[in-house]
């Protein structure tokens, strides 16, 4: 049997092929046992693909069913499918190793995608397990890099609610010495029929209530003369 350059080696030769005289070659009996054997197609066609990079052929009738799946694409069969973009990373066990991983991260894949890719099952591969190693410590380590940054400590305003704060009082209010009270008007005369004495004095507007009687009383009696206020 010839080397083994990948999985598919196990397949090849006396042991698959009608012909038996031809064991560097692959037919359907090859497909089938693969197959049989829990391979999955896009994972066979691409391991395939690779045998005949190295001159490996393949039968006319294996060639029909290996078109209908998933593999290699491109000049020289170096470019991974468009519906299959890791195949061309796909190890020699027809997985992704840790070889591949890398290899597809040096490409620009990230880690992430990688992932996420292999999880949607269009390859048929899986993650090696020294793959799933590398890409939980490449995980850790983004999830670290992308933690926000601690809020920044807030003082505390200063409650501004005024509380136990005496207004202070004012001349002519009703919490004024000198009330503007009841039987007086806005300017602090006293109301007809009023008996109150408060409001409406000097206290009050600055003027004195005495003169200002005498000013009333000799106006009344045509006898007013120069005052000093």
């Amino acid at each position: 049997m010839a080397t083994r350059h990948n999985f598919m080696s196990d397949f090849q030769g006396k042991s698959w092929q009608k012909d038996k005289t031809k064991p560097n070659r692959f037919g359907e009996h090859s497909w089938n046992a693969a197959i049989a054997a829990g391979r999955n197609p896009n994972v066979v066609t691409t391991a395939l693909q690779q045998q005949s990079k190295i001159g490996m052929q393949i039968g006319p009738n294996l060639q029909k069913i290996m078109a209908k799946h998933k593999g290699l694409t491109g000049p020289n069969l170096t470019k991974g499918h468009a519906n299959n973009p890791l195949s061309m990373y796909q190890g020699p066990e027809g997985g992704m190793g840790i070889n591949s991983y890398n290899r597809a991260k040096a490409d620009g894949w990230s880690s992430q995608d990688i992932y996420d890719e292999i999880k949607t099952g269009r390859s048929g591969m899986e993650l090696g397990p020294k793959a799933l190693d590398e890409y939980l410590v490449d995980y850790k380590a983004l999830s670290a890099q992308n933690q926000p940054a601690p809020a920044p400590a807030v003082t505390p305003l200063p409650d501004l609610t005024l509380t136990n704060t005496k207004i202070p009082s004012t001349p002519g209010t009703q919490t004024g010495q000198a009330n503007v009270g009841a039987g007086y008007n806005a300017l602090g005369i006293r109301s007809a029929g009023s008996t109150a004495n408060t409001g409406g004095t000097s206290k009050t507007f600055g003027r004195n209530k005495r003169k200002w009687q005498d000013i009333q009383s000799q106006v009344s009696q045509g006898t007013l003369k120069n005052m000093t206020w």
